[in-house]
């Protein structure tokens, strides 16, 4: 018998200013082929079917309130940033009453794919696991929470770097930070969680261990692109990726029928087209001149 289908709700993280940038401006405003990455996250998240969605803004929310003006988020505000699990008890008020799934995802994910989404859901509800976690796996894992599993492969829970052990640091496979959750237990386990840690904050990982003392299950659902379903936290790592959306657009359009003969150096915005049969060499993408010869 399929798995009985629950109301799903969403919730984006968005209140952290990314210092890692070195910007003034709040890390989500800033461009990935010619869009804020937070409009990437809110697009692909429209294509998963909610009952109701919801964006936890903070730092500049002002700013960041325009590009969620006309969607279907409701905005929710941190108004003190003090971790990840304080961002998504933002929502508890308004969820105190629902039944079902959360699925949550930080805003500086402007890779992820709508298909990417929808198949990690899945599997959580195929799997009857209370929480799921995405993960993945790096050659160089600095600056990400590890996950750790037991002899069987079974999650045992999720350690932030500065609280990691020299042993745990050397675990190479990562938390997403893409969650799937029951959200009458979500809360409940957020409530009982302490910000007993090097930065004196309340984490959202700390839930898993609270979940296990009631014998909840709990998944790890590897994924494996990286780039896809990691956030962005520097310059350096928004031009990479960048120019990985870019391929990947260019990919989709030779797909379509259009020839690229420099796909790497062909740069076309999302919104743009292509008319199927033509030839693009080194095409630059600019707001002026959407597919400019160059």
């Amino acid at each position: 018998m399929p798995p009985k289908k629950r109301p799903l709700y969403t919730l984006i993280l968005a209140a952290g200013h990314g210092k890692r940038m070195k910007s003034r401006r709040i890390k989500l405003l800033h461009e990935v082929t010619g869009r804020p990455m937070l409009t990437w996250v809110l697009e692909a998240l429209r294509g998963v079917p909610a009952k109701e969605s919801f964006i936890v803004l903070g730092h500049q929310a002002d700013l960041v309130r325009g590009l969620v003006a006309g969607t279907p988020f409701r905005v929710l505000l941190q108004r003190e940033q003090r971790g990840t699990g304080h961002a998504v008890m933002q929502a508890e008020r308004p969820l105190r009453e629902a039944a079902g799934d959360l699925l949550i995802l930080n805003g500086d994910t402007p890779a992820i794919r709508t298909s990417t989404l929808k198949d990690f859901v899945s599997e959580h509800v195929k799997s009857g696991a209370t929480a799921s976690v995405l993960t993945t796996t790096l050659d160089n894992p600095a600056g990400y929470g590890r996950i750790l599993r037991d002899g069987l492969g079974e999650l045992t829970g999720i350690v932030e770097e500065r609280d990691a052990t020299p042993e745990e640091r050397r675990v190479r496979e990562v938390s997403a930070g893409i969650w799937c959750v029951d959200i009458p237990r979500l809360f409940r386990a957020l409530r009982r969680t302490r910000p007993d840690n090097a930065q004196g904050e309340f984490y959202l990982p700390d839930i898993l261990g609270i979940l296990k003392e009631g014998d909840q299950r709990i998944v790890a659902m590897r994924h494996d692109e990286p780039w896809e379903v990691l956030g962005v936290n520097s310059r350096a790592e928004l031009s990479r990726l960048g120019r990985m959306v870019h391929r990947r657009i260019a990919d989709a359009w030779m797909e379509r029928g259009v020839t690229m003969l420099d796909p790497d150096r062909t740069f076309i915005g999302p919104d743009r087209k292509c008319g199927t049969n033509s030839t693009y060499q080194r095409v630059r993408w600019t707001r002026e001149r959407p597919c400019a010869l160059t």
